[in-house]
């Protein structure tokens, strides 16, 4: 059994990490999934592309419906992206955007360490850093808010 099968993501619904069962993919993606699953790092980050492409377009497909469905769909596949890619900035992002459209106290946490990861990768960027300020806003952190 491949062991990207059996990916866990960093999906903290009430704190717990939850197994996520994969999509089902074309034949382009189960042979990036093989190559992956073979240690092939290019094949890795072209894998956590795709589904933040799909993360991408369900968060705007979120926006247009207010469909909760679109936005829980868009967590998944951003959460994978994060998985397969842990060093890409803009995953972590996604993810941490995600989770401020949620209002209850673990979603806000969830961004909050989505968007440190983004923060910790790409210091410099300024979207980053605005929207870490306003986690900590949301989760009235106000001092540390400062810090952004």
């Amino acid at each position: 059994m491949r062991s990207l099968i059996l990916l866990t993501a960093l999906l903290f619904h009430g704190g717990v990490h939850a197994a996520m069962p994969l999509p089902q993919l074309d034949a382009a993606m189960e042979t990036l999934l093989d190559r992956a699953d073979q240690g092939d790092t290019a094949a890795r980050r072209q894998l956590a592309a795709r589904f933040h492409a799909r993360a991408v377009t369900l968060f705007q497909q979120y926006a247009d419906t207010q469909e909760l469905a679109s936005l829980k769909q868009a967590a998944l596949y951003a959460a994978w992206a994060c998985d397969l890619d842990p060093d890409s900035a803009a995953h972590w992002v996604m993810l941490g955007q995600i989770y401020l459209q949620q209002s209850d106290r673990n979603a806000l946490e969830n961004a909050d360490y989505a968007l440190s990861n983004a923060y910790r990768l790409a210091p410099d960027d300024r979207f980053i850093t605005l929207l870490l300020g306003e986690t900590h806003l949301l989760q009235r952190r106000v001092y540390s808010a400062r810090d952004y």
